[in-house]
């Protein structure tokens, strides 16, 4: 049986550890949420103004979702392996570009007001 002191000393040596990984995770988590929401928003909007789609192409707002979900998680963390996790969990192979894109121009963007400033 463990005694209060065993598990005192260890909420002191890794507690603050897990705090920080628990943390990261939900900061992750509200990002791809924030992304996905702003990216359904806009495909409904523009699902809205072109009801027969742009060129004869369906406009499909959960692709939207998609794209703003791992580019907005992409921003949040500086890094390509949220794209990859992104597509990992829903099997959308299909949208991998458009969100590389969103990502590159994000990064592009940074670069571009950094060397101005």
């Amino acid at each position: 049986m463990f005694s209060v002191n065993v598990i005192y000393m260890w909420l002191i040596q890794y507690g603050f550890a897990l705090s920080y990984f628990v943390l990261n995770f939900l900061i992750l988590l509200f990002a791809v949420d924030v992304g996905a929401a702003f990216g359904r928003l806009y495909g409904e909007s523009l699902s809205i103004i072109f009801p027969v789609g742009i060129s004869g192409a369906w406009i499909v707002p959960g692709g939207y979702a998609l794209v703003g979900s791992a580019a907005f998680a992409g921003a949040v963390t500086q890094t390509y392996s949220t794209i990859v996790i992104v597509f990992e969990l829903t099997g959308q192979i299909g949208h991998v570009l458009p969100c590389v894109v969103s990502f590159d121009r994000r990064i592009i963007m940074r670069f571009c007001i950094l060397r101005k400033s």
